[in-house]
């Protein structure tokens, strides 16, 4: 996977999930933020955690709770951005109330 370094802030959480699935590994859009970690990042929308990217595994990690109609939205958007993820991605494992201190994420 390349990291791109060059970054245009992103306007609209399609342009950041865009953005998160590229590789950059930082940005924020309103309340979705990209979080950089020693070998992932995360999408972050408040504090809940939408999409982890684990670099070593390839694995994309992909919250399936049901939350608002807002984030439920922004879950839409990354279910149909994810068939054209420019970082390779080996395996999509979906979890339910993924939380930021789950040991399986920021190691």
């Amino acid at each position: 996977m390349s990291v791109t370094t060059k970054q245009v802030k992103p306007k609209t959480n399609s342009q950041i999930i865009k953005q998160f699935l590229s590789g950059v590994r930082s940005g924020e859009v309103n309340n979705l933020t990209i979080h950089n970690r020693v070998d992932s990042i995360a999408l972050i929308n408040y504090n809940t955690i939408l999409l982890e990217y684990e670099f070593h595994t390839k694995t994309l990690h992909l919250n399936k709770t049901r939350y608002s109609p807002t984030t439920s939205r922004i879950q839409g958007k990354i279910r149909s951005a994810i068939p054209y993820a420019e970082v390779k991605i080996d395996k999509i494992e979906e979890y339910d109330n993924i939380q930021q201190d789950e040991k399986y994420l920021f190691q």
